[in-house]
């Protein structure tokens, strides 16, 4: 059976080709998320801009430290420590 969308959200035609990132609110209890998405159109372009989402989403530990290819116990860099 369907599920109903909670919320949908239509692109305004001037918005230029791109990739965004959009942040959700639950109204409810405040619970944030974020969410990629991309815009195209059909104008001709000098450059070319390749997203692979499916890839790069599933070695991704944020915002825990699990990914589809890993058990989250190691730990990976993310950045300097200072101390």
């Amino acid at each position: 059976m369907p599920v109903e969308p909670s919320y949908r959200f239509r692109i305004p035609k001037d918005w230029i080709s791109g990739v965004y990132v959009g942040k959700l609110t639950q109204q409810l209890k405040g619970i944030q998320s974020y969410v990629i998405f991309i815009v195209r159109d059909d104008r001709k372009a000098d450059l070319i801009f390749q997203c692979s989402d499916t890839t790069w989403q599933a070695y991704n530990r944020w915002p825990n430290q699990f990914s589809l290819y890993d058990d989250g116990k190691s730990v990976w860099y993310w950045a300097r420590v200072w101390m």
